[in-house]
C-alpha cells in the first residue's frame, strides 16, 4: 500500500471527502444512509463562527480509502480537549491509525491535551462509532459505521468514554398506562399542541431554540445553541412539518418533537425506484429533537412528554409511517432512558464516544 494523507483544502477536496463516505457503504446493501459531509467542511457552516477545523483524506495511489477531521471548540471543551470526527476507513488498521495520528498531531500543536470523538461538527451532539444495530439502517442524519471501527480505535489507544443511544419507537402500540396518562394531560385547558409551521418557520425556529436550550441544559456535551445552530442541524428541507409538534402551556413554549423522514440514499436504489422515492413518503421517521422544558416536567404538568409522544405517533401513523427512531440519549441520561422503556421503545443503535490523552 502506498499510503498518503492529504489535507482537505479546495472545493475539489471537499467533494472527494464526501464521495468517499458514499462509496464505503454502497456495497453493504443494508439501506445505510451515508451522511453528506460537504456542508460540515465549508467555512460557511455556522459552527465555524466559534470553532476551527481541518480535514484529511487518505489515499492509496489515486484511490481514496479513508477520511477524518479534527476540531478545536473551546465553547464545548475548555479543558484542553480537542474533537475528532467524520471518520471513515477501509478495513485496515494501518489506514485508521494513520488518520487518527494526523488528527491528534493537529490538535496537539494547537494546545489540546486530549481528544474525544468521533463527533460531528456542530453545536448539537451527534456522532459516535456504531457498536450495535448494524442489521438496521442508521437514522437520517446520524453516522453509519462498520463493525471494525471500534477495534481500530481501541488498538490505537482510545478508551470508551460514553455511549449514545437511538430508540425504535412506534413499531408497536403504546402500553395502556401510557395512553391513559396521555388522555389525562389532554384534559388540561391551558394545553395547546400544534404543528410546526413551514410558513412561519423563522418564528418557530426561535421557539425551538429556546426549548432546546432549556430542555437539554446540563446534559452531556450540551452547549448553548442559537437559531443558526438549529437550522444547520435540522436542515429545514428535511423536516416533516405535518408530524413535528410544538407544545404550549398557558401560551408559553413547553415542549417540542421535531421529526424528519428516513430517506434511503438514491445510490441504493434502481432508476425506477429513485423516481418513486421522490414521490412517496418513507415508511420510517427519525425524531431529531424531543424535549420538555424543566418547568413543565414532573408534578407540575405530569406526563407532558408522554402526551407529546402519543400525539406525535398518531400524526406519524396518519401520515403513513409505520415506525421511527428517536435520537439521541446518552448512557448517563438515566431519566430519559427509563422513559424510553416506559413508552415501550426498544434500543436500536449504540454509538460509542471515545477519548485519548496525549500526555
Amino acid at each position: 500500500m502506498s499510503l498518503e494523507i492529504r489535507p482537505v483544502i479546495s472545493e475539489r477536496d471537499i467533494w472527494a471527502f464526501d464521495k468517499l463516505g458514499l462509496s464505503l457503504y454502497r456495497e453493504l446493501d443494508l439501506g445505510l444512509r451515508p451522511l453528506h459531509t460537504r456542508s460540515f467542511l465549508r467555512e460557511s457552516h455556522p459552527y465555524y463562527r466559534r470553532a476551527r477545523s481541518q480535514a484529511w483524506v487518505a489515499f492509496d495511489g489515486k484511490h481514496a480509502i479513508g477520511r477524518i477531521a479534527a476540531t478545536i471548540d473551546h465553547r464545548r471543551f475548555d479543558d484542553g480537549t480537542g474533537i475528532v470526527g467524520l471518520f471513515d476507513s477501509v478495513e485496515s488498521k494501518e489506514v485508521s491509525h494513520a488518520l487518527l495520528h494526523v488528527a491528534q498531531d493537529w490538535l496537539r500543536v494547537r494546545g489540546a491535551r486530549r481528544a474525544i470523538g468521533p463527533l460531528l461538527p456542530g453545536a448539537i451532539v451527534n456522532g459516535g462509532l456504531m457498536t450495535s444495530g448494524f442489521e438496521e439502517p442508521n437514522p437520517q442524519g446520524a453516522l453509519p459505521g462498520h463493525p471494525y471501527y471500534w477495534e481500530h480505535w481501541e488498538s490505537a489507544g482510545w478508551k470508551h468514554e460514553i455511549d449514545l443511544y437511538t430508540w425504535k419507537v412506534g413499531h408497536q402500540p403504546a402500553p395502556k398506562q401510557v395512553r391513559q396518562i396521555a388522555r389525562l394531560v389532554q384534559e388540561r385547558r391551558d394545553l395547546e399542541v400544534r404543528r410546526l409551521s413551514k410558513t412561519h418557520f423563522e418564528r418557530d425556529l426561535d421557539l425551538m431554540t429556546m426549548i432546546y436550550n432549556a430542555a437539554w441544559a446540563g446534559t452531556w456535551g450540551w452547549v448553548p445553541a442559537d437559531r443558526e445552530d438549529l437550522r444547520a442541524y435540522l436542515q429545514p428541507d428535511l423536516i416533516d412539518f405535518e408530524v413535528s409538534r410544538l407544545v404550549f402551556i398557558a401560551s408559553k413554549p413547553a415542549a417540542m418533537a421535531i421529526v424528519m423522514p428516513n430517506r434511503t440514499p438514491l445510490s441504493n436504489l434502481s432508476r425506477p425506484q429513485r423516481v418513486l422515492s421522490r414521490l412517496m413518503r418513507p415508511e420510517t421517521f427519525r425524531v431529531a429533537l424531543f424535549g420538555v422544558v424543566p418547568e413543565y416536567r414532573g408534578h407540575k404538568v405530569g406526563g407532558l412528554a408522554i402526551h407529546l409522544y402519543i400525539r406525535m405517533l398518531h400524526a406519524a401513523r396518519m401520515a403513513g409511517y409505520h415506525s421511527g427512531e428517536a435520537t439521541f440519549t446518552s448512557s448517563l441520561d438515566e431519566i430519559p432512558n427509563n422513559g424510553m422503556a416506559i413508552i415501550g421503545a426498544e434500543l436500536a443503535h449504540t454509538y460509542r464516544i471515545c477519548s485519548k490523552s496525549f500526555v
